[in-house]
């Protein structure tokens, strides 16, 4: 299982989550079939996000805040996009 815990206490279930990427960014893809600005406004302006993976452990990324990209990618599932901002 791999999820995710933002600095606002929300708890998701992840398929994909890594930071950074080769651009710098953080990418998360989940099944979530919410309307998207209602999945934008608990994502943009994060401060930290906590990441758990039952085979390769956990990380806490940082400053990632600016939610660049927001996307269903197939019916039920999201892929997110942020980057570090002030």
């Amino acid at each position: 299982m791999r999820a995710i815990t933002t600095d606002r206490g929300k708890t998701y279930e992840v398929d994909y989550a890594w930071a950074p990427l080769a651009d710098g960014s953080c990418l998360i893809t989940m099944q979530d079939d919410r309307r998207l600005p209602v999945i934008a406004t608990e994502f943009d302006g994060l401060q930290k996000i906590h990441f758990v993976d039952d085979e390769t452990g956990a990380a806490d990324w940082e400053g990632y805040s600016r939610l660049t990209n927001l996307d269903t990618i197939q019916p039920g599932k999201v892929r997110i996009k942020l980057i570090k901002g002030g």
